[in-house]
């Protein structure tokens, strides 16, 4: 009978790594997404886009505090598999993970194919409108969905070294960004942004009156904004490969929520204009 040990996850994660995984968890769709669809299938939300998200950050932090005392207690690989598994019931956390698994599974599909767009937009900007135009024909935009999926696969299948070096410079890239909306937002003003749309579409479009506040409309948007802070679990996943997990896994789950919690709100207060449009309508383009 062999004595060998069962083989452990090297724990090579430091702080820095896993608020890079929360954040790159939590930003992006969060910001880029999230708001636009809110003022379309949240009708009268308006102006509250702010409040909303800052009501909705409070439930959130208190899950990001049960998530620290969880990942500190039971610093293992799994998440919230473990803490559901061990709180609650095997099943119940089984039926949780897999859920888990399965919606990450779809969004993962989902943002590798919307991502083609965006590069389709960033070349026709550039006026490279061959390239263009052939990010419009549908297996074009599949193989490269594909590709951006299974190239992300292969990174994970290295190893943690070399997932930090690609999730560190990819959460400095979207402070980066987000700072360059920030500023923004801070030289240029609404009338701007209408009068930019104006001279690009040829539509007009003049101020309406001030939307009433609705407790539902914002309890609904608010309930949509919460899923923008949800992304401490992936760093309690890391649990198995975090160096001093009882300590490293409660601070960077609060750093992760801090850290987004702050670009969020300063984009949507600053740095994004369209916060006005539904409070403006068409007007006349005579």
């Amino acid at each position: 009978m062999s004595d060998a040990k069962p083989k452990k996850l090297a724990r090579q994660m430091g702080i820095l790594a896993l608020t890079a995984t929360g954040v790159c968890s939590m930003l992006g769709a969060s910001i880029n997404v999230v708001p636009f669809m809110i003022q379309r299938n949240v009708p009268g939300i308006g102006p509250y886009v702010l409040p909303a998200f800052a009501f909705a950050a409070i439930p959130a932090l208190f899950a990001a505090l049960a998530y620290g005392i969880l990942g500190s207690a039971m610093p293992r690989a799994g998440g919230s598999y473990i803490y559901a598994s061990r709180g609650l019931n095997p099943y119940l956390g089984f039926i949780a993970s897999f859920s888990q698994w399965f919606g990450l599974s779809i969004v993962i599909g989902v943002i590798a194919y919307v991502t083609v767009p965006f590069i389709r937009d960033v070349t026709l900007a550039l006026g490279w409108e061959g390239i263009s135009q052939s990010l419009e024909i549908g297996w074009i935009r599949v193989t490269i969905a594909l590709s951006l999926i299974w190239a992300f696969v292969a990174i994970n299948i290295q190893g943690i070294k070399s997932y930090e070096r690609i999730v560190l410079p990819m959460m400095f890239l979207m402070f980066g960004l987000g700072g360059i909306v920030i500023v923004a937002g801070l030289i240029y003003d609404a009338s701007d942004f209408l009068l930019a749309l104006e001279n690009k579409t040829g539509t007009t479009f003049q101020p309406t009156e001030q939307t009433d506040f609705d407790w539902r409309i914002f309890l609904s948007a608010a309930a949509l904004l919460f899923s923008s802070f949800i992304g401490f679990d992936s760093i309690a996943q890391a649990g198995g490969e975090a160096k001093n997990p009882t300590k490293s896994l409660p601070t960077a789950i609060l750093l992760g929520h801090f850290w987004c919690r702050v670009v969020l709100l300063f984009v949507c207060r600053i740095g994004i204009p369209y916060r006005s449009m539904e409070l403006c309508g068409p007007g006349s383009d005579e």
